[in-house]
């Protein structure tokens, strides 16, 4: 990797040291530049996953290659922070005195608006978690453990109200609505009309709730 250091004055800050390369930057523009980075690497790592460069992700975010590196310590660290960033505002903590069922659609509905308005979203978080993929697996782990952890407790909740028909331990059920989810989401990925969340949840629940 390339060294870059840091150097500054009251202009600002700015990176030597990359060959042919000198960026000055304004805080306003690192955050705008830093922003870009993130979009760029999460859009590319979806698209190449671990062969997505440090050239390509810097020339789509439109900014010299050093300056990847002024914000990012590698490409590893950068594809991420990327992935960790689309994690917030996912599947946030649900009501306890909400209906259970209530709390099952609430959970399909929001994973299913969350993929869909970002495609590049899913394919990277779920490529994240792959062998091979060059980057750790907790990040993909972390999108499974916290939308099954909303499912098991809705889940729990139903099954004491007698509400679903499975006698299955929760568990068990969360990963199989979860692993169906994941891949109805993929394959409305390629479609040519839009998912409906509230028919998908609907669906759903028609599936699993006592007549």
């Amino acid at each position: 990797m390339e060294q870059c250091d840091l150097r500054g004055d009251r202009r600002g800050r700015w990176l030597v040291g990359c060959p042919h390369e000198r960026v000055i930057v304004s805080k306003k523009r690192e955050r705008a530049a830093r922003e870009r980075l993130l979009e760029a690497a999460l859009k590319l790592f979806a698209e190449r996953g671990q062969h997505a460069s440090v050239e390509e992700i810097a020339r789509q975010a439109h900014v010299a290659k050093g300056t990847v590196y002024y914000h990012f310590k590698s490409k590893r660290r950068l594809i991420q922070q990327a992935l960790e960033a689309e994690l917030e505002g996912l599947a946030p903590p649900l009501a306890s005195d909400a209906d259970p069922l209530e709390q099952l659609r609430a959970v399909i509905e929001g994973l299913a608006q969350w993929a869909t308005s970002r495609p590049e979203r899913l394919r990277a978080l779920l490529l994240a978690g792959q062998p091979g993929s060059g980057v750790t697996a907790a990040v993909g782990h972390q999108l499974r453990e916290r939308v099954l952890r909303l499912f098991r407790q809705a889940l729990t909740l139903a099954q004491a109200a007698n509400l679903i028909t499975h006698p299955q331990p929760p568990d068990l059920i969360a990963v199989a609505l979860f692993g169906a989810l994941v891949h109805i989401l993929e394959y409305w990925q390629h479609q040519d009309r839009p998912i409906n969340p509230r028919q998908l949840s609907t669906a759903f629940l028609n599936f699993i709730v006592r007549r």
